[in-house]
C-alpha cells in the first residue's frame, strides 16, 4: 500500500526551491527541460518487498540521521502537458539505490556481489509530491557498485498512474568515474548529463526549523513527458 510522505517540509512559507541542483547552476524550475529517461537496472525492489518511507536512513520508523553521507535529497516534479512546466501534485516519486559499500538488498546482486547489507537502511523509499509538486528524502551517499558511478534509481508515477518515468541521478563529485561510466558517457554525447546531474551542498542553510534542516542536501528537478508513454524504460511494473 502506498504510504503518503507526511513529514514536515522544509520549503519555507510555500516558496519555489533554492537552486542548489544543477551542476552547471542551471535554474531547472525555470527552463524545465525534460529529464532523460535512463534504463531501470536489475534491482528494481522485487515483489514482496514493501515501500516504506521517505527515510532511508533507519528501517521501522527509525531515523539514524547521524550517520555518514546522510543528506537531504529533494525536488520538484514538472510536467510538460498542456500547460508549460506545471507542478505535478500527487505524483508518486520512487527511489531505489546501494548503501555504503555499494551493495543493493536484492537477490540478483545479493548473489553476485555478496557480503553484509546494511541492516538499518532501507535500501527504497517512496514520497508524494504536495501541492506545488515536491519532495523530499532523507538517505545516504551510495557506495560505487561494480561497473557503475554512484548513483540512485528514481521512478516518477503520474497521478493518474497511466505514465511513469525512470532515470538515474549522479552526483558532480564523483566527475571521473561519471566520465568512466558507460551510462553516464551516453548522457554526456546527447548532452542531458547536466539534468541528471546533482551537488551535495556541505553548508547548512537555514529553512523552516525541523530536524533534518543543518543536514547537506541536493536537488533534483524531474520534468515529465507524458505524450512519450511508449518509452520501454518506463515500462517497469507498479509495486503497491
Amino acid at each position: 500500500m502506498t504510504k503518503q510522505y507526511s513529514r514536515r517540509s522544509f520549503f519555507k512559507n510555500g516558496g519555489v526551491l533554492i537552486g542548489v541542483g544543477a551542476v552547471a547552476g542551471t535554474a531547472l524550475a525555470e527552463d524545465c527541460a525534460k529529464t532523460p529517461a535512463q534504463m531501470a537496472g536489475p534491482f528494481y525492489p522485487e515483489p514482496g518487498q514493501r515501500w516504506e518511507d521517505a527515510d532511508l536512513t533507519g528501517r521501522g520508523g527509525q531515523t539514524h540521521h547521524d550517520r555518514p553521507g546522510v543528506f537531504r535529497l529533494f525536488g520538484q516534479v514538472r510536467s510538460t502537458g498542456a500547460h508549460s512546466c506545471e507542478h505535478l501534485a500527487g505524483a508518486r516519486v520512487e527511489i531505489w539505490q546501494a548503501d555504503r559499500n555499494g551493495r543493493y538488498k536484492h537477490s540478483v546482486d545479493e548473489s553476485e556481489n555478496p557480503g553484509p547489507r546494511d541492516p538499518h537502511f532501507q535500501y527504497w523509499g517512496e514520497a508524494i509530491t504536495d501541492a506545488n509538486g515536491r519532495y523530499e528524502f532523507v538517505t545516504i551517499e551510495p557506495g560505487k557498485y561494480p561497473g557503475r558511478t554512484p548513483h540512485i534509481h528514481y521512478r516518477i508515477v503520474t497521478p493518474d498512474r497511466q505514465y511513469a518515468l525512470i532515470t538515474q541521478l549522479y552526483f558532480a563529485h564523483h566527475k571521473d568515474a561519471n566520465e568512466r561510466d558507460g551510462i553516464y558517457r551516453q548522457l554526456l554525447a546527447q548532452g542531458t548529463a547536466q539534468l541528471v546531474t546533482t551537488r551535495i551542498v556541505r553548508t547548512a542553510e537555514q529553512f523552516e526549523t525541523s530536524d533534518q534542516a543543518n543536514l547537506p542536501h541536493a536537488e533534483f528537478n524531474v520534468t515529465l513527458d507524458p505524450s512519450s508513454r511508449g518509452d520501454r524504460r518506463s515500462s517497469t511494473p507498479f509495486i503497491d
